[in-house]
């Protein structure tokens, strides 16, 4: 049934808005919508209108309706195995993210490979090897966190954020 509504709005969508990405202007469209949504927050019709909107974007993307099904009951499937921090009111809960990185880092740590480290931000790798370089795992996106030890080299370690996979860059 999902399957065929995504099929049915996108066959809709090209006809009302013609072809192409339109990622910016989706965006830009979504954040309005979040705009009406913290003015009304009870109303379904503007949480739908996001819904929409993602939907849109996902098959201008390249994706088929039966992909983007399939990845939407996947990514859930990976938030219910996820651990999750919960947060104050007004802010946004987020899953534990860096886990099996920490992990490794207290293993190095322990094994005197790392002493005294420093993480970073990205600073020792250059940032378009970082934002082109999938996860090894799924392909998702990811994270990178540099650490320099005492002696000046470092070692980075990859976190994707879509599958919480961790190992080092």
């Amino acid at each position: 049934m999902l399957r065929e509504y995504i099929q049915r709005h996108k066959d809709w969508s090209l006809s009302t808005f013609g072809e192409g990405q339109r990622t910016e202007g989706l965006c830009k469209h979504i954040a309005k919508e979040l705009d009406e949504i913290r003015q009304s927050p009870n109303d379904l019709m503007e949480w739908i209108d996001v819904i929409i909107l993602a939907l849109d974007g996902s098959w201008r993307a390249g994706y088929s309706p039966v992909q983007i099904v399939n990845a939407l009951v996947q990514k859930q499937a990976i938030n219910f195995e996820r651990k999750w921090v919960r947060a104050g009111e007004g802010e946004p809960t987020e899953h534990q993210r860096t886990w099996r990185c920490l992990m490794k880092w207290n293993e190095l740590i322990l094994s005197g490979e790392l002493s005294g480290y420093e993480m970073g931000g990205g600073t020792e790798i250059d940032d378009e090897v970082a934002i082109k370089t999938p996860c090894k795992k799924c392909g998702g996106r990811c994270e990178f966190f540099p650490m320099v030890n005492d002696k000046g080299s470092y070692r980075a370690f990859a976190h994707c954020v879509d599958c919480d996979e961790c190992y080092e860059f």
